[in-house]
């Protein structure tokens, strides 16, 4: 897909040096180093207040949680395809659209949990399939799209945050994302996690944020099942607080075959 954005720059801060200084300037440079390193009258410089600039970590985490309780229009993919859906708070929903080849049409998919709904697939005569997120094994090469909201979670396992002019950079390490009371999620991040392998189980990531503190952009990359290269994964929100709402779809549903689950993948059962 086309780029949602360019990787954010960190550059070095460069030291300017000021070639002539005044001898009055360096008296009062003088002074004030004493001051600091409290040799200047026994006084001592007040230390910054813990609380007065949040530590990089608890914002980003903050700004997913901000985010996380938002419905919002939501663009989902990787380098070579793209979706676009929305995200129901209420309903801890998400669905969205993408083309397959460009030949079959779009497909779209509602994600509910566990309940993953599957529209426009070729072959299935306007029906909707119903996909059970549990029953997708490891290597699934479904997994990433099961769940357009992963990325929210993916970022519990944040380390080595560092704050950047648009956001925060950092590493998640998958054998460590907190999928508490969400076994969809779990399914997803464990199949992840063993396909990238204890090497390549450690992903970088950017995060980008809003005026308002919320999280608006996230990318990182995947090992792929497929070919054992890494690909890229971008999800990104925008119309925070509008309203959107994802309806669990009811008419003309049947039941995914296992053959329809191996094609995609493999499947367990």
């Amino acid at each position: 897909m086309p780029c949602m954005g360019e990787k954010p720059r960190h550059r070095a801060p460069v030291a300017r040096r000021r070639l002539r200084r005044t001898a009055r300037y360096a008296v009062w440079g003088i002074v004030l180093l004493l001051a600091l390193t409290g040799c200047a009258g026994g006084r001592t410089a007040p230390k910054a207040s813990p609380s007065s600039v949040a530590e990089p970590r608890a914002a980003l985490l903050a700004a997913v949680a901000k985010s996380a309780g938002m419905s919002s229009r939501i663009t989902f993919g990787d380098a070579g395809t793209e979706g676009n859906g929305a995200y129901d708070a209420v309903a801890k929903a998400a669905v969205f659209s993408m083309e397959v080849d460009g030949k079959t049409g779009a497909v779209t998919i509602a994600s509910f949990g566990l309940d993953v709904y599957l529209s426009g697939f070729p072959g299935t005569s306007g029906k909707t399939l119903h996909l059970d997120v549990s029953r997708f094994a490891p290597d699934s090469s479904l997994l990433l799209v099961l769940d357009p909201m992963l990325g929210l979670r993916l970022l519990t396992a944040a380390a080595e945050v560092q704050r950047t002019p648009t956001g925060f950079h950092g590493t998640i390490d998958l054998t460590k994302v907190d999928t508490t009371g969400n076994p969809a999620q779990k399914v997803i991040v464990a199949g992840l996690a063993a396909t990238a392998g204890v090497v390549a189980a450690v992903r970088a990531f950017d995060a980008w944020v809003d005026d308002q503190g919320r999280l608006t952009r996230f990318r990182t990359t995947f090992r792929s099942s497929d070919d054992g290269v890494d690909d890229e994964y971008e999800l990104a929100l925008a119309d925070f607080g509008a309203a959107q709402t994802v309806l669990r779809p009811t008419e003309d549903v049947v039941e995914a075959t296992a053959d329809l689950y191996a094609g995609a993948g493999q499947a367990k059962g």
